[in-house]
């Protein structure tokens, strides 16, 4: 089997009490959750917060389940990885029975309902990547600054046209899908070699400071 869990801690830096600050009304972590419990994701979904406020929210949903998450684990330099060992040290589940665990993040308002059962559906026919996630596609030419402050081309002989340009695959963090015996073997989600599921760049977008968050709203009609 497989499980997902959203990983929401309560502190933010850059945006006060991001994962309940509201958009449309509404808080941003109960976008992402309205969605999943309204589909028939065969799969057991988790919520792992340090909030009482977001715990509370939780036991709303039918299909979701709320892990309260230590302090320790929930502060701004802790580990994505120590929050999913966590998780699977306190659910109800024998471990070796899980063969993934899908990571899905609640600042990612635009994600879709077909993109995590695209997800689910890789994984079933994936049997040599330990990782998955989505990415969003980038044919930008990039520069890089050199010693002398002076810029030049990352990828010098790459075609001026971009859409000639080979697409670069930049990390969004909306979802990411690690095999469980890769987790506990090396305490890592990522791997050497990850397996892309392109996303677009408003499905992928990732709210982390002030101005996505505006564009965001922009975005629902705020």
């Amino acid at each position: 089997m497989n499980i997902i869990v959203i990983p929401a801690r309560s502190g933010s830096i850059r945006i006060k009490n991001k994962n309940t600050v509201l958009i449309k009304k509404k808080p941003l972590i109960k976008i992402i959750l309205d969605k999943i419990e309204k589909t028939n994701l065969f799969t057991k979904i988790f919520v792992s917060t340090d909030s009482p406020k977001i715990l509370s929210l939780v036991k709303k949903y039918k299909k979701i389940e709320g892990i309260k998450r230590p302090k320790k684990l929930a502060k701004s330099n802790s580990k994505i990885e120590d929050t999913l060992l966590h998780v699977l040290t306190k659910i109800d589940i024998n471990v070796n029975k899980i063969k993934w665990i899908v990571t899905i993040q609640p600042n990612s308002p635009f994600l879709t309902v077909n993109t995590i059962k695209k997800i689910l559906n890789v994984i079933k026919k994936n049997t040599k990547f330990n990782v998955i996630m989505t990415t969003t596609e980038n044919r930008a030419d990039l520069w890089i600054k050199k010693k002398d402050k002076s810029i030049t081309r990352l990828f010098p002989k790459a075609p001026r046209s971009s859409q000639k340009r080979i697409p670069i695959h930049e990390e969004n963090s909306a979802v990411y899908a690690t095999r469980v015996k890769h987790l506990l073997s090396s305490n890592k989600i990522f791997d050497k070699n990850v397996l892309p599921v392109p996303i677009s760049k408003i499905e992928g977008m990732d709210i982390n400071d002030s101005i996505d968050l505006k564009i965001a709203k922009s975005l629902m009609g705020c």
